[in-house]
């Protein structure tokens, strides 16, 4: 979009070049100087269908031990390094839902500069195959609606 155009216009321009299923709920007019979008995500929602003939109850007790963990030591390894962190304070919200009969996880990750939490790891941790789930991100938060205030932790 090169010249101003109503908030209205915009909305619907972009609604039609949307590919089906993908929905434009808003849009807003952003300052020209304003940060860039991915320094003001915060955290980003997931969906996480666990495989035909996967216990819920088994996926509740690994949701349960996960979300009671103080810590859950990981590594990671890029760029040719290996390098630790802790899984646990990346996850700001973990629970499971039986959706169509299928077990589906609901996630909530950090992914902020002290660490973006990766669905495919949460997954990996609570004794699932990534490979054999169906992950969707399904919203990305933004900084602006971050109930804490700039410093807390």
């Amino acid at each position: 979009m090169d010249e101003p155009r109503s908030l209205d216009l915009a909305l619907s321009e972009l609604s039609l070049q949307m590919p089906p299923g993908v929905e434009v709920l808003a849009v807003r007019e952003v300052s020209a100087d304003s940060p860039p979008l991915q320094r003001s995500i915060y955290a980003a929602d997931y969906e996480v269908v666990c495989p035909e003939g996967t216990s819920a109850e088994q996926v509740e007790r690994e949701v349960s031990r996960v979300r009671n963990a103080t810590s859950l030591p990981r590594t990671r390894a890029r760029e040719g390094k290996t390098t630790g962190y802790d899984l646990r304070p990346r996850i700001q919200e973990l629970g499971l839902k039986v959706l169509d009969g299928s077990p589906t996880v609901r996630m909530r990750l950090r992914t902020d500069a002290q660490g973006a939490g990766r669905a495919d790891e949460v997954v990996l941790e609570l004794g699932l195959d990534p490979a054999d789930c169906s992950m969707v991100r399904t919203r990305l938060l933004l900084s602006e609606d971050h109930p804490a205030t700039e410093g807390d932790g």
